[in-house]
């Protein structure tokens, strides 16, 4: 069974994934509402995938992303970054894709819960890079 971390401050969101993804009845599950807590997590929990937030107060998701790629244990996990900096038309385009071939993926918040599952079923497909 896969292992992913969900990691956003925004617990309502969190719960909206958790129930999604527990709904496949295909991962093990893992919710964070900060970065600094996400890091010890993902030490533990040793996640095949981190759904991250970009922007959180404190430790943004750009820092966390950057912390796991320096541990050894951490650093060849797949995150898919969610945020509202993007559109979901952007998703698709060129930098998603090369983006997508780093390890890290993107999707657009508002979270649509059936695309999520399936962005990361195809995340959870692509071998770490």
């Amino acid at each position: 069974m896969k292992r992913i971390l969900i990691v956003d401050d925004d617990v309502r969101l969190l719960d909206i994934i958790r129930k999604a993804l527990e709904a496949t009845g295909e991962y093990e599950l893992m919710t964070e509402d900060s970065g600094r807590r996400a890091l010890t997590a993902a030490a533990t929990f040793k996640p095949d995938l981190v759904i991250l937030d970009v922007m959180m107060p404190g430790m943004d998701g750009g820092e966390v992303a950057s912390a796991l790629r320096k541990h050894p244990s951490t650093r060849n996990v797949r995150i898919l970054f969610l945020t509202s900096l993007i559109t979901s038309k952007e998703q698709y385009s060129q930098r998603r894709r090369e983006a997508h071939n780093s390890g890290n993926d993107y999707l657009a918040k508002p979270v649509d819960p059936q695309e999520l599952c399936r962005r990361v079923a195809e995340c959870l497909l692509q071998q770490p890079t």
